[in-house]
């Protein structure tokens, strides 16, 4: 684990403890606008509530295991059932295996404790994910989510008309791009496109933005940019138009838009669309 990952993770059992400093308050309250600090901490607190929750059961397995260690604390030779003996050739006898049981017995006294609350953790993980009762410190993927993993999003290098000329234009092109290609960059790469279309706006940057929007869940605007896109007619490479098109696809679909679903099984009887299979995938996901 990083040294930050440490301290977010020191950071997140403090807060759930109630013993953040004023120091770390502030570097908390910094740290939870991030996507993935959120969610830990949000994963975190549901076990410590599941937890809780599972220790004030009286769960059959747990007492099983809390009988169990009590008959080993109190020394009874009985404390471990059903535990299969090895013979060698049959020649170890029985009072040797009653040796070998009294030798090991300090170190089940050692260990049951941990098993027990192995068994217990196990328990709750079942527990948080059982489909049937009790919540979950997952959320299930929303439609949007699910539909968003369907995108194809654009394979250009090279989106300015610079052609090099203008090294600080490329230079903030790839720094967008690089945001765009990391996880859970999009807000910050929305930023750096649409600050670099105010220098030199192309078709390629203005296809970047449209992405970025697909991917924040702003749906209206993602649409508004394809349609602006394709309306203008200056991408005309016809895999990047159908790109385009599906892309947009998502979006209508996503915020359920009126009469996606009519666009959608044109897509998918199309044999010479690009995205077939996917539309295909998506029809079966949506349950069309």
């Amino acid at each position: 684990m990083k040294r930050t990952d440490e301290q977010k993770q020191m950071l997140i059992e403090k807060y759930l403890e109630g013993e953040l400093s004023d120091k770390e308050k502030v570097l908390f309250e910094r740290h939870i606008k991030e996507t993935d600090f959120s969610a830990e901490l949000r994963f975190q607190k549901n076990l410590k509530n599941a937890t809780k929750r599972l220790a004030k059961k009286e769960n059959p397995l747990k007492l099983l295991f809390q009988g169990e260690e009590k008959k080993i604390k109190e020394g009874e030779t009985d404390a471990i059932p059903s535990l299969p003996v090895f013979e060698e050739a049959n020649t170890i006898s029985l009072a040797e295996v009653s040796a070998k049981k009294s030798k090991n017995k300090p170190f089940l006294r050692i260990w049951i404790p941990y098993a027990a609350s192995a068994a217990v953790l196990a328990l709750v993980a079942l527990w948080m994910w059982n489909p049937f009762e009790g919540p979950t410190p997952f959320v299930p993927a929303d439609k949007s989510s699910l539909i968003a993993k369907f995108q194809r999003p654009p394979q250009m290098t090279q989106i300015t008309k610079s052609g090099g000329n203008d090294r600080p234009l490329d230079s903030i092109a790839i720094d967008c791009i690089t945001l765009f290609k990391t996880e859970n960059q999009y807000p910050k790469a929305l930023s750096c496109f649409q600050n670099l279309a105010v220098r030199q706006s192309t078709p390629e940057i203005q296809y970047y933005i449209g992405q970025c929007y697909l991917n924040t869940d702003s749906f209206e605007q993602a649409i508004r940019q394809y349609d602006m896109l394709l309306q203008q007619g200056q991408l005309t490479n016809p895999d990047t138009l159908q790109q385009i098109r599906w892309n947009r696809l998502l979006a209508k679909a996503a915020s359920e838009q009126e009469g996606y679903q009519a666009e959608l099984e044109a897509m998918a009887n199309d044999k010479g669309f690009k995205y077939l299979k996917e539309a295909r995938d998506l029809q079966e996901l949506l349950g069309q």
